[in-house]
């Protein structure tokens, strides 16, 4: 059998909203002056303006009471209104693109942003909230800009900064990635995220070393942080340190007792070090704590097809492949299986899809595998 391929645990990380913007807002003073010459227009009373703003000041006072209980139907219908009224004050636009976010409306929050920051330009939080919209639209390289000039207008802003690098990292920026991560950490030293984005993208450029001395830090600094513990895991193995990886993944499922993808790292590393049973027990906690995880159906293949029990093998890669049709090493490994049991047509068809998903992902050597497993056939 070819040599099990070591996958890589980094996630995408989520960027959050982290934080509720400020919703003081100022309130309208004064009349609007008419210019010499110009042809003089009806003004409201100086009573009926005080009376507007009063108004307006009340429904925000209501919006912010609603928002704090987390009524966020009730806050928006009251912003809304507020905004009829105060068509010039961008805080209302932000605090409904708040909202419309926290309603998972992304579409309608870039809109309110888009207004708040037409109204107040300089404001960081307001370009942050329209990157947030955007990267959860998908429009990663305008959310990428939003969050710079989010940057670039509160070089402290760490929830723009850390987007940024997760995005940058994502479009394969990594020099980008990290300077913004870095970035964070001069401003936040204690910043979990941060430092584990900054060992994943030195995983991800091959610097094992530098990974590993700011995955340890991490731990130095929290000890309880499961996630460093994780991605040390994964520097150790992609630097060819099975055994101290193993330790890494033991320790982070110590600490995240319910996270079925670690459990599926450990049995991957038990089978490498030739330990198949225990990895199988490893494999099946996973499957028990979620039994749709593509990654967990792959690994119990694998362990089966170390046994030469292709028909076992062949029903987990299945699995897999049903929960994640782009996998092309899981089809790999389905065609690998196929062909053993016999099936020869089952195992052109798999390798030839493993073959152009793979060349999607631009996956050189694993599709040097796939195209020498195609001509045996």
């Amino acid at each position: 059998m070819p040599t099990l391929t070591q996958t890589s645990l980094l996630n995408s990380m989520n960027v959050r909203l982290s934080r509720l913007f400020a919703l003081l807002l100022t309130l309208p003073v004064g009349l609007l002056g008419l210019a010499a010459g110009a042809i003089a227009q009806p003004q409201r009373p100086l009573v009926k303006v005080l009376a507007q703003a009063a108004d307006t000041g009340k429904l925000l006072e209501e919006a912010k009471a609603k928002v704090k209980a987390g009524d966020y139907r009730g806050a928006l219908a009251l912003y809304e209104n507020a905004a009829q009224l105060d068509e010039k004050n961008a805080r209302i636009f932000s605090a409904i693109g708040y909202i419309k976010a926290q309603q998972g409306e992304f579409s309608a929050s870039v809109t309110a942003y888009q207004k708040a920051i037409g109204l107040d330009p300089k404001n960081a939080d307001f370009h942050y909230g329209l990157g947030f919209g955007l990267a959860r639209q998908g429009r990663e390289g305008e959310a990428i800009n939003a969050y710079q000039a989010a940057a670039t207008q509160n070089p402290r802003h760490v929830e723009a900064l850390l987007g940024l690098a997760v995005l940058r990292s994502r479009k394969g920026d990594l020099d980008g990635a990290e300077k913004a991560y870095v970035a964070v950490l001069q401003v936040d030293g204690r910043n979990d995220a941060a430092r584990e984005g900054l060992g994943a993208t030195y995983i991800e450029a091959g610097r094992f070393e530098d990974a590993l001395n700011v995955l340890k830090r991490a731990i130095e600094k929290n000890p309880q942080n499961a996630r460093a513990q994780v991605l040390l895991g994964v520097a150790l193995m992609s630097a060819g340190k099975q055994q101290p990886a193993l330790d890494a993944f033991e320790a982070a499922a110590r600490l995240d007792g319910q996270n079925a993808g670690i459990r599926v790292q450990i049995g991957k590393l038990l089978l490498a070090l030739g330990q198949a049973d225990r990895a199988e027990q490893a494999v099946q906690q996973a499957l028990r704590i979620d039994g749709n995880l593509p990654d967990g159906h792959t690994a119990m293949g694998d362990i089966l097809a170390s046994r030469r029990q292709w028909d076992g093998a062949i029903e987990a890669y299945r699995r897999s492949v049903k929960a994640d049709e782009k996998d092309g090493y899981t089809q790999y490994r389905l065609g690998l299986a196929l062909g053993e049991k016999g099936d020869k047509d089952g195992a052109q068809k798999a390798l030839k899809r493993a073959a152009e998903l793979l060349k999607q992902q631009d996956d050189r050597g694993q599709l040097q595998l796939v195209e020498s497993a195609l001509a045996k056939l």
